[in-house]
């Protein structure tokens, strides 16, 4: 069972960590590398958080693997974690480390969708858009979204920017149905 109470604090001390060492996007970086390797290999995934697999052997494959390839901060978060036994925490670690490095960083992730595949040029300028309605520096991802039919969203924190055509007719059924609705009364 994950308890996001743990991340928080590991993920913390990890952050200052790397901040000491000016390391904070190597570690990151590192992090989000290894939480990709576990979500896209299920054998990989498998032994690490297997319970029956002995720390030292996991410890063992993470220095022969990744020893040359991650900094020593991360090695040494890894080898905290499974030396506490808290290896399925490394998800929730990444993804409160990634909160504290975009909040140091006055930046935010925004999903911005797109009913079509988009230029450069086009996504320079939501990305442009989109720093201008949050108010802080963009790590964007685009998603192409058919169902969307025109128009582009923009999802960030709490927020939904909803400019798409969908989004339009969605409104547009909910006013005539209200409408219909009391015209009956």
């Amino acid at each position: 069972m994950q308890d996001h109470r743990v991340a928080k604090r590991y993920s913390a001390a990890l952050f200052s960590v790397a901040k000491r060492a000016q390391s904070v996007d190597n570690v990151g970086s590192d992090l989000a590398t290894f939480v990709q390797l576990l979500q896209d290999n299920p054998k990989f995934r498998s032994f690490l958080l297997s319970p029956e697999v002995e720390k030292t052997q996991k410890a063992s494959l993470i220095d022969n693997v990744f020893g040359d390839r991650l900094s020593s901060t991360t090695l040494h978060l890894l080898k905290l974690i499974l030396e506490k036994k808290r290896e399925a925490e490394i998800f929730s670690i990444q993804f409160e480390y990634e909160e504290l490095r975009r909040e140091a960083n006055r930046a935010v992730a925004v999903t911005i969708e797109t009913a079509f595949e988009t230029t450069d040029s086009e996504q320079a300028q939501l990305l442009k858009k989109a720093e201008v309605l949050s108010g802080k520096r963009v790590e964007a991802t685009f998603a192409v979204n058919p169902q969307l039919i025109g128009g582009v969203r923009l999802l960030f924190e709490n927020v939904i920017y909803d400019a798409t055509l969908q989004g339009q007719l969605q409104k547009l059924q909910g006013r005539l149905t209200y409408d219909l609705s009391h015209q009956t009364n």
